[in-house]
């Protein structure tokens, strides 16, 4: 499914917990390589390891380069880097590891969701998968919501199951498919 979008979208919290390379394998081989989607982590504040696979990946030469967008540096005026580097500091150190980093602006001290789609869509990225965002519970912005059912249970340190369940968005089924041992759902939002 990843060789189906220009890029896959997370937020710092998969890339802290999870560690994801979010690159395609195994799949069958073929003539020619698979497309690889672009990284892309929602992090408005750069606390992005410098040793994340989706960096480690693009120095060897094994995955594409990472995009980080986090808030405008004028965002920030006035507010401490969670980080123990100033803002700029950590920002050079990404960028010498491998990364890019775009900004936009903020909404609610977090980066503004869609005008990072309008940068995206402006640097050409026509379909984005999207990872696990929080805030993306019910929003408009998302056209279709892909659930992949695979063989292994979330413990009790996972993400709860429940929650206030009014507030989940109305989804209308429109395909499903196995892909080896995980049952992949797609919905359109109602």
């Amino acid at each position: 499914m990843r060789t189906m979008h220009d890029g896959i979208l997370i937020g710092l919290n998969t890339v802290m917990n999870d560690n994801p390379q979010l690159n395609t394998r195994h799949l069958p081989p073929k003539d020619f390589p698979y497309p690889q989607p672009r990284p892309i982590i929602l992090d408005t504040s750069l606390r992005t390891p410098l040793d994340c696979k989706l960096i480690v990946n693009y120095r060897n030469g094994t995955g594409i380069q990472p995009w980080i967008i986090c808030g405008r540096a004028k965002s920030w005026a006035g507010v401490e880097s969670p980080t123990a580097q100033p803002r700029e500091e950590r920002r050079a150190l990404l960028e010498a590891a491998g990364a890019r980093v775009l900004e936009v602006g903020m909404t609610e001290e977090k980066v503004d969701l869609q005008q990072a789609l309008a940068l995206l869509a402006e640097l050409g990225l026509q379909s984005i998968m999207v990872g696990r965002l929080r805030d993306e519970e019910g929003s408009p912005i998302v056209d279709v919501n892909i659930v992949t059912v695979a063989p292994t249970l979330i413990g009790a340190t996972g993400i709860p199951a429940t929650g206030a369940l009014e507030r989940l968005p109305k989804l209308e089924p429109i395909a499903n498919a196995i892909f080896g041992k995980d049952a992949v759902f797609a919905f359109r939002s109602r």
